[in-house]
Order: structure tokens, then C-alpha cells, then sequence
């Protein structure tokens, strides 16, 4: 507690200014619009207010940086996170790796992943092969195909399907060859 240089009451200084908190708004801050949230507030001398002000890409960024630091440096501050990161996971029903890598890689919650499914009669969209979750074998486990350009998730494919056509970088040409191929030597050996 010091001083306040401008309504010299005693206060908790604010940012080493010398100035309270409420004199430090009126020095700093006027009334007008935000040119960020488009509100009337008192804005900053940047022109924003101070909501927008702490969401800026250089304020996230620093704040960031000393979370990374933290972290870094302190067992206990890791060990907050991870169960902060549990809790969060429990909380939206993403309590297992498959389930949280399905929200963050394809934006599928499990009630979505499970719609998707159930359309799919729970079986592979490609060779109808029935699925299990729970499969011991990750090939008999739903796999979720996507798009490698957009992420876009498109369909549900068991893990066999998934390898093909991700062995072919997605390119018709190729399993089209793939399937002559296989037709050849199908007749060759008969």
C-alpha cells in the first residue's frame, strides 16, 4: 500500500505507475467505442478495451510463454495441469486416448462418433464388415477415415480398409490397379 500520485489516497498501486487502480483507468482509459467488439467501454489508448486488449495475439502469446515456463520448470505446476486436463477430458465424456484423439483430430464427440456409427449399422462403409470397439485387434476397431487435405471426417472404415486406402495416399488410379492386380492372379492361380 502507497500513495496514489493522483488522488494521493492510500491504495494498492497499480502496474509500478504510481497511480491506484481507478486513477489509472481514467489516465489511460477514455469512453468510446471498441474498434475490436464494436461496445461502448472505456477504451485503452490503442483503441480497444481492456477485454479485447487481454484476448490480443501478443498478450496470449506471452501469457503462453510463462505457462510453458511454469511448466517447464515446476513438477507441481505440471502435475496441475494433467489433472486439470483430466478433469476436462471426464468432463466432456472423452475419458479414453481413442475418444479424446476422435474429438481433437476430427471434431467427433462421442455422441457424434456413435451417430455416425449406428448409421453405418456398425459395420465398415467399404467391405461391411462388422465392428467392434472393444475388439482385441485394432483392425476389427472402427477407424475414422477422414480427409487428408481438409480433416473432414468422412466415414467409418475398419482398420484393414483404413490401411489400404491410406497405403494409396487416397489416389483411385491406384487401387483401381490394386484391384487388377488382384484379378490377374486371381485367374492365374484357378
Amino acid at each position: 500500500m502507497e500513495i496514489c500520485s493522483r488522488c494521493e489516497k492510500i491504495r494498492e498501486l497499480k502496474h509500478g505507475s504510481g497511480l491506484c487502480a481507478s486513477c489509472y483507468v481514467r489516465a489511460h482509459y477514455r469512453t468510446g467505442i471498441c474498434t475490436t467488439c464494436k461496445q461502448e467501454k472505456p477504451i485503452h489508448s490503442k483503441g480497444v478495451c481492456q477485454r479485447c486488449l487481454d484476448r490480443s495475439p501478443e498478450k496470449k502469446a506471452r501469457k503462453n510463454e510463462l505457462r510453458r515456463k511454469a511448466y517447464a520448470e515446476n513438477a507441481e505446476s505440471r502435475e496441475r495441469a494433467k489433472v486439470s486436463r483430466r478433469l476436462s477430458y471426464a468432463k466432456a465424456g472423452l475419458n479414453t486416448a481413442r475418444k479424446r484423439n476422435r474429438f481433437h483430430m476430427y471434431g467427433l464427440t462421442p455422441e457424434g462418433f456413435q451417430a455416425l456409427f449406428a448409421a453405418q449399422d456398425f459395420s465398415c462403409a467399404v467391405c461391411r464388415r462388422i465392428l467392434d470397439e472393444d475388439a482385441p485387434k485394432k483392425y476389427h476397431r472402427p477407424h475414422v477415415d477422414h480427409c487428408h487435405t481438409s480433416g473432414q471426417a468422412r466415414q467409418i472404415l475398419c482398420g484393414y480398409c483404413n490401411f489400404v486406402l491410406g497405403g494409396s495416399f487416397e489416389n483411385s488410379d491406384v487401387l483401381r490397379a490394386l484391384a487388377a492386380y488382384v484379378d490377374v492372379w486371381h485367374k492365374t492361380l484357378r
